[in-house]
């Protein structure tokens, strides 16, 4: 019987040590080998998964929201060459200062040009991004824009419209087109319509997704007859609301969805 509590003794302190050891931040593997202070980490190591976990502990500790610290995580965003670090920071300022993070994922939307050389980057620009921080910023204007939090000056209609126009990235293309369907600008119709022209059915779907979201009519994915119908309406946004998205109905659980 002694040997037996004994044992469950053992278990239960075990248990707790090990609960408190592996408690609090992401990245706590770091944490327990490695003593530096994060800001170093994050700023002066050569290997990227140091520098982003750097920023995760900054971003886990009762600095997170400090100016000093959203100083960092902007221009992390901004210049490390490492899109995973550059989008770690991205997250950080977003969870800290959300209008800021909204207005720098649209500059480095606007700065899709991952073929420019580093060398010949404007002084004063991001550096050019990579499909995977492209990816992070439109979702982060994705779901501002689908909650309309977007932030009162920003105006996204021209950096969207801008970066459909160049983008290459399917998966990027995609948030773009899902984003565009919550930004009522004329230019954004356009630039949904030519999205339908592509020859990729999942952009077709998304854009007439997009356009029935925001005018309230279908023309079933035929971008001619969506061109003829704009060009001949002065209110395209007036019936918004009338019809719901064929996507979004069958997650309501539309009656032909197997899963219902």
């Amino acid at each position: 019987m002694f040997a037996k509590r004994s044992f469950y003794t053992f278990v239960l302190i075990t248990s707790i040590t090990l609960s408190v050891g592996c408690g609090g931040s992401r990245g706590s593997m770091f944490d327990r080998s490695d003593d530096r202070d994060p800001i170093d980490v994050a700023l002066t190591s050569d290997a990227p998964d140091e520098r982003r976990m750097g920023v995760e502990r900054l971003a886990d500790s009762r600095d997170a929201a400090t100016p000093w610290a959203i100083e960092i995580y902007t221009t992390m965003a901004r210049e490390d060459v490492d899109d995973m670090v550059r989008q770690t920071a991205l997250r950080a300022l977003d969870e800290q200062d959300t209008d800021a993070a909204q207005r720098l994922s649209a500059e480095l939307l606007a700065a899709n040009s991952s073929s420019t050389p580093v060398r010949e980057t404007k002084q004063g620009s991001p550096r050019p991004t990579g499909p995977v921080l492209r990816r992070a910023t439109g979702r982060i204007l994705l779901r501002h824009a689908r909650t309309d939090t977007l932030a009162t000056e920003l105006n996204i209609a021209p950096t969207v419209c801008a970066a459909l126009k160049n983008e290459r990235d399917h998966q990027t293309r995609i948030i773009l087109i899902d984003t565009a369907g919550y930004v009522t600008d004329r230019s954004v119709l356009n630039a949904l319509i030519e999205a339908m022209r592509r020859d990729d059915f999942a952009e077709k779907r998304a854009a007439e997704d997009a356009l029935i979201r925001l005018t309230g009519v279908t023309h079933r994915y035929d971008a001619d007859a969506w061109q003829s119908w704009l060009a001949s309406t002065n209110q395209p946004f007036a019936r918004a609301g009338e019809l719901t998205p064929a996507s979004e109905t069958s997650k309501k659980g539309a009656w032909w969805n197997p899963f219902d």
